[in-house]
């Protein structure tokens, strides 16, 4: 994996619940190599990261299926459980854009992992 491009065809391809956990860990091993990672923290990114890629075509089965492998969720709109409309993504990035992710990732995902506050920087106002 050299790309971020790599990344998102490496993610969509996986359509297996085993194949996607062995993904997982060899991502956070990955992760890991960066001076300063814990383990805790390379596992949160891997979710994100990962999670980041539902937002890129990927179907509500194989959404359920990295959820079920890892626990994988997108940074802003959370599980991706059902299909959002095209209105709901757009409205989500014109509100990013006007009041900052973290507005934004409340609506979508109000039970956050108690580290995304400290893995993320303050990025706008949380009202």
């Amino acid at each position: 994996m050299r790309t971020i491009g790599d990344f998102v065809r490496e993610v969509l391809a996986i359509h297996d619940v085993t194949k996607a956990t062995a993904f997982f860990h060899e991502y956070v091993e990955h992760l890991r190599q960066v001076p300063g990672t814990s383990a805790t923290d390379a596992e949160e990114l891997a979710r994100q990261n990962i999670g980041w890629v539902f937002g890129e075509g990927m179907s509500l089965e194989t959404r359920r299926m990295w959820r079920t492998a890892c626990g994988a969720y997108h940074p802003v709109l959370g599980t991706m459980d059902r299909q959002l409309t095209a209105e709901e993504l757009l409205q989500a990035g014109m509100d990013v854009a006007k009041r900052g992710v973290a507005a934004v990732r409340k609506r979508f995902y109000p039970m956050l992992p108690t580290s995304w506050e400290r893995l993320s920087r303050d990025d706008g106002d949380d009202t």
